[in-house]
């Protein structure tokens, strides 16, 4: 094979699916970024064109077929290939990826063999590849065919082409439709904003020396800042009067013009959510703290830019009823933490915290309110004379005691040797706003969750009898295990969903319980690696502890093994989990429950370690565990672990290698009637045996499962030198 690329994108709404095709790829020493639907493919693209797309065809929001027709209208990215994974049932599969330009079609389920010969010769000359399928079907001509299963003896050369005598053909040219912008922020500003001000545009006291994008990519820091929240207003009435790939088109311009206020006023788009944004606003420590002004000026012309955006939709879409165009933003200022959630190349940065929190629901408010721009008192304190403000009053907060003082923010004065040019600019900002609010004022309202009043009475429970923690909104109970809850719950600042892991404050808990509930959110906390579960907050209400850690939608190891693994998968998945364990092992921390249970599926299909209820730091003298208690899960315990000793990190490489030989062979290497059995077994039976086609493993998995840990690995690292040597 051709050397491998340095970028493959691959979007599928399905997680356990994604999960397999990465781990496919990635074992092959691909580079893989991921997407969960059409929509959010379509937006890595513009963020950073792949070397070759591979998109499921069902999808929500926006399906394969139009991807594909969204990416061939882009006159920016029409040359990429793309590869459609669809059912062997669709019949008219073929003809509607011809139709849309997609290069290849694969029908599931695929071995891996033809998911990697198809990207082997898709990648080495795709530019003259005309569209074909490798189940037998040809696109490029008028054939109907059915898709027949391939059979892995019929590999290594399961693609059927055009006649290759025939010279190649360009890939057919998609029906005319509207032109989808680039999602990238325009090079003048003024295109959108007429007669902006110099001074108002590229105003900056910022030290050049400041680096915001340098500053993004620390792994967790905390700042003061200015976080700024927006949405689009009635956008759901909106996008359900129009077409799929008109939406899109309606966001990538929007957004275009949204960014553009907020990148010169040095501000930087933390995330898009849906409809809306968020943007963090910063200033360095050495130099005046002027992001509270910075921060309301780009809110103030972001909505003189939705104003001018209601030409651009009336021009796109003339005729159509849609309701008027308007938005809403919140701002606040406060403390914030910056830091990292994600994997491999689909980390992201985001921010948390109260600040973040109350920004999110005073844009929330604005739909209560009909206010445009809703600024809490500091953040508008903070901004200078020049602003001006409207409107005050208070709200409560959901999570808060205390109500929170408003003010609405309805323009910026003009310097007092402004232009009379530049001064009509100001007046153009005021009346954009007064025109925002009074669309927000017809459409009908409807009161903000954000800005009701706080439900419960402190207690920690809420009127309906469910534990009440502030910033967060219950969706459905996961499970209780001894005397903890778990919960699916909402993030309120940025509708993200998380677990909520809840323990009683109680006379049963007040002890050992909650010391170790308490430490295992100090345990995770020290721990920054993209295959370890991240735990966002940890905090108390009169009645629980409670945990907020990162949900995982795809689920994990298990389902996977379940479906077959091969042991190229089998391979990378104990190289990715092993490098997880070495970033803990590294902080003295010993897992001791390791099993393929508690690896799980992100959204994006990557593997992450998680569940530290009963990890053990090494130097804490405080959780020490007593003699001859065992803790673990049979199946999986190390032979030290089984009779109640002491443990150290070869506890876990014992458990990884337990992972390994269920990973080859589908089986657990032993079994028996009850836990005793099983505990007996990981004492003092053999090491199991391999099959012959899989004996180049033995070596490893013998050293892993060393009954005696002095002659296991010594380290994870170890572990996946040895792995990667095979």
């Amino acid at each position: 094979m051709a050397t491998p690329p340095s970028d493959i994108l691959l979007i599928d709404s399905d997680s356990e699916r994604l999960a397999r095709m990465r781990l496919d790829l990635e074992s092959a020493d691909y580079r893989v970024r991921t997407a969960g639907d059409g929509l959010q493919g379509l937006a890595a693209i513009m963020m950073r064109a792949p070397m070759l797309i591979v998109a499921g065809l069902v999808m929500p929001k926006m399906d394969g077929i139009g991807l594909v027709r969204a990416v061939r209208s882009n006159e920016r990215m029409r040359h990429l290939p793309i590869v459609l994974v669809g059912e062997r049932s669709d019949s008219d599969l073929a003809a509607r990826a011809r139709a849309a330009g997609a290069n290849i079609v694969l029908a599931r389920p695929m071995p891996r063999e033809v998911l990697l010969l198809a990207l082997a010769e898709e990648l080495r000359d795709h530019s003259k590849l005309a569209a074909t399928t490798l189940t037998g079907l040809t696109l490029s001509g008028n054939t109907q065919a059915s898709l027949p299963v391939i059979e892995p003896e019929r590999l290594p050369n399961p693609m059927t082409r055009t006649d290759p005598r025939s010279p190649a053909r360009d890939l057919p040219s998609p029906k005319p439709g509207p032109k989808l912008e680039q999602h990238t922020l325009p090079a003048n500003f003024a295109q959108f904003i007429d007669q902006a001000p110099e001074t108002l545009i590229n105003e900056s006291i910022l030290n050049p020396d400041f680096d915001l994008a340098a500053s993004q990519m620390i792994t967790k820091r905390n700042t003061t800042g200015t976080v700024l929240f927006s949405d689009i207003r009635n956008f759901t009435s909106m996008s359900e009067k129009l077409e799929s790939e008109q939406v899109v088109e309606l966001l990538n311009a929007y957004f275009a013009r949204a960014c553009e206020p907020i990148q010169r006023q040095h501000g930087w788009v933390v995330k898009f959510l849906g409809d809306g944004l968020v943007a963090l606003f910063e200033s360095p420590p050495d130099q005046m703290q002027d992001h509270a002004e910075r921060a309301l000026k780009a809110g103030l012309l972001m909505i003189l830019a939705a104003t001018r955006f209601r030409t651009w939709i009336s021009d796109r879409h003339p005729g159509k009823q849609l309701p008027e165009f308007c938005i809403g933003v919140g701002i606040h200022t406060g403390d914030v933490t910056v830091c990292k959630m994600g994997s491999h190349d689909t980390v992201e940065t985001t921010i948390i915290g109260d600040t973040v929190n109350t920004a999110a629901r005073l844009e929330e408010a604005t739909k209560e309110l009909q206010w445009s721009v809703v600024a809490s008192q500091p953040a508008f304190d903070g901004a200078g004379p020049r602003l001006r403000g409207g409107r005050r009053s208070q709200v409560s907060l959901k999570g808060r005691v205390q109500p929170v003082d408003i003010v609405e923010v309805v323009g910026l004065d003009p310097k007092q040797r402004a232009s009379e040019q530049e001064r009509r600019f100001y007046e153009a900002v005021s009346a954009a706003v007064q025109t925002n609010s009074d669309i927000i004022r017809r459409w009908p309202s409807r009161r903000a969750t954000g800005a009701s009043p706080a439900s419960g009475n402190g207690s920690g429970v809420g009127p309906d009898g469910q534990p009440d923690i502030p910033g967060y909104r219950l969706l459905r109970k996961l499970g209780e295990g001894g005397m903890s809850l778990v919960y699916l719950a909402e993030r309120e600042s940025d509708a993200g969903e998380v677990v909520l892991k809840l323990l009683p404050i109680n006379d049963k808990t007040l002890g050992e319980t909650l010391q170790r509930f308490i430490q295992e959110y100090s345990t995770i906390s020290q721990v920054d690696h993209p295959s370890v579960a991240r735990i966002f907050e940890q905090g108390f209400t009169q009645r629980f502890a409670y945990i907020a850690m990162e949900h995982f939608p795809g689920g994990d190891l298990r389902g996977i093994i379940k479906s077959g693994m091969t042991a190229e998968m089998a391979q990378s998945t104990l190289i990715r989990i092993a490098g997880a364990l070495a970033a803990i092992h590294k902080l003295g921390i010993v897992h001791r429950d390791m099993k393929p249970d508690n690896v799980m599926l992100r959204r994006d299909g990557s593997l992450v370690l998680a569940d530290f209820g009963i990890a053990k730091h090494l130097e804490n003298a405080l959780m020490k565990t007593r003699h001859g208690e065992v803790y673990g899960t049979p199946y999986y315990i190390s032979p030290e672990q089984a009779v109640g000793g002491a443990v150290d990190t070869r506890s876990d490489l014992y458990s990884l290698g337990v992972m390994l030989f269920e990973m080859l062979t589908g089986k657990k290497p032993y079994y028996a009637d009850n836990a005793q059995g099983l505990l007996y077994q990981h004492v003092h039976s053999p090491i199991p045996r391999l099959p012959a086609t899989l004996a180049r493993f033995q070596p490893l998995l013998d050293q892993l499962m060393a009954k005696k840990s002095a002659e296991r690995f010594s380290s994870a690292a170890q572990v996946i030198e040895a792995a990667m040597q095979i």
